[in-house]
């Protein structure tokens, strides 16, 4: 089948995408095409990404540095701000040491590919994120997939595979980017005592928002590798593994995404670093932010609808590809950033929309945006 071919048929089963360039965004509210949208898609949680002050601080940054690393970190691109954010992040985190990748994708497949191989096994959360995944396939180490957030399952897994094998590794998100749920971190660390494997965690939509100042559901765990974003709650670019100091430097010998890259612009990480300093200053912003989830969750239950998670991130299932499809084209008619999430993001049959709730959402946006959604949802339902 040609490419036009290929294309077609995704265009017949609802699964084509486009890219829909932002013409700008401010606080909760993006402008595509002209027009202007609530913006429910965007992972800037607290609003961060525009912030007056952090923005003044990239002027002096770009005239200490200038704008490129010109290089990757081995080579030419390394600063010294990096280390300085490596070394605080490790601190927040509750590990001895932290390496920051490009990007999270580029964190998940460099740590998983560096630290398994053939005769290892990985134990993955059916649901973890395709760039686990990724690392997993790319690694050559024999591979598992437990059921959702079930420790009977795992176990079961662990007892009839591990033996034989010279490393375990358990992988798992502390809060799921589609399923908006969290997974049982107690019980997984005493799983993975039990049984002599390592624990990754994947804190890329918590880091920033949930736990004690922000510092994710891992700390006071005893988790292995923790990833974290600074995409998301931090409103910038990159990404981090926070881990032990052997860990740290095995990394930067053998992680490929980490070697072969470009690194980030010193000017990415001083807003990083900015952001992290002052994490006890969004305290109100993350307070928001809970209310507001609060708010949407009430709201969400006295609709009638059955949604997905109990944090900033939601989700509605639909019946279908088209059904999905069509709630997400009358909601962005009526002025809501929202997309259709099918699959290969989800699996075929779990189709639906996906949100984000954002800080600088007004109480009254929020109340319309629920209104309009389950009246769309509704009428648009077989």
């Amino acid at each position: 089948m040609s490419f036009s071919e290929s294309l077609q048929n995704l265009k017949q089963h609802g699964l084509f995408r486009e890219l829909k360039p932002i013409q700008s965004r401010h606080h909760a509210r993006t402008i595509i095409n002209g027009q202007s949208y609530l913006d429910l898609a965007s992972n800037d949680y607290l609003g961060l990404s525009r912030h007056p002050e952090l923005m003044e601080g990239v002027k002096q940054a770009l005239d200490d540095w200038g704008f490129g690393a010109t290089g990757s970190r081995l080579l030419g691109g390394d600063y010294d701000v990096t280390h300085q954010l490596q070394q605080k992040m490790a601190a927040f985190v509750g590990t001895s040491h932290c390496l920051v990748f490009n990007s999270g994708y580029q964190a998940n497949v460099g740590l998983i590919t560096s630290i398994a191989g053939p005769g290892d096994i990985i134990f993955a959360d059916k649901y973890v994120h395709a760039s686990l995944l990724d690392g997993i396939r790319l690694s050559g180490a024999s591979w598992k997939r437990f059921r959702h957030h079930d420790m009977d399952h795992l176990r079961q897994l662990l007892t009839r595979y591990r033996s034989g094998k010279k490393k375990a590794y358990i992988l798992t998100e502390s809060l799921f980017s589609m399923h908006a749920d969290t997974p049982p971190l107690d019980q997984l660390v005493d799983i993975k005592r039990s049984f002599d494997a390592e624990l990754i965690v994947d804190e890329a939509h918590a880091m920033g928002v949930l736990g004690p100042d922000g510092r994710g559901l891992s700390v006071g765990h005893d988790v292995d590798w923790v990833v974290g974003t600074f995409g998301k709650a931090w409103g910038s670019s990159g990404a981090f593994v926070a881990c032990s100091e052997a860990g740290y430097h095995w990394l930067i010998n053998s992680a490929r995404s980490f070697i072969y890259s470009t690194a980030l612009p010193p000017m990415i990480m001083a807003w990083n670093e900015a952001v992290l300093d002052r994490m006890s200053d969004w305290a109100a912003l993350r307070s928001q932010l809970a209310e507001n989830v609060r708010q949407v969750r009430d709201q969400f239950s006295a609709a009638g609808l059955d949604v997905w998670g109990d944090h900033h991130i939601g989700f509605l299932p639909c019946e279908s590809v088209d059904h999905c499809c069509a709630v997400a084209d009358q909601m962005q008619a009526k002025g809501y950033w929202m997309v259709p999430i099918r699959q290969p993001t989800v699996p075929a049959g779990q189709e639906g929309l996906r949100w984000s709730i954002h800080a600088h959402h007004r109480a009254d946006e929020l109340e319309e945006w629920i209104d309009d959604l389950r009246t769309v949802y509704q009428s648009t339902s077989r």
